[in-house]
């Protein structure tokens, strides 16, 4: 009986580790603020499905080939004005 209380305390034990590690999970995505450019709020890293967002390169025969790169798409621009 020992033994299944302490096994049974060790599983109470992991899932509160596990909640604790959701709550700072959490609090550093909506919280933590990485230096950076302020006006670009969010960036994504994705493969492109279509050919406008493809790299094109001309093949040996001269033919044209789009490659998908993986490229950073932002919420926001750095550009001046």
């Amino acid at each position: 009986n020992q033994n299944d209380d302490k096994a049974e305390e060790e599983q109470i034990d992991k899932m509160e580790d596990d909640m604790f590690l959701r709550c700072i999970e959490s609090n550093m995505l909506s919280d933590l603020t990485l230096q950076g450019i302020s006006s670009i709020a969010k960036v994504y890293m994705h493969k492109p499905n279509t050919d406008d967002k493809k790299r094109v390169i001309i093949t040996p025969e001269g033919d044209f080939k789009a490659i998908a790169d993986w490229i950073l798409e932002t919420d926001g621009t750095a550009l001046l004005r």
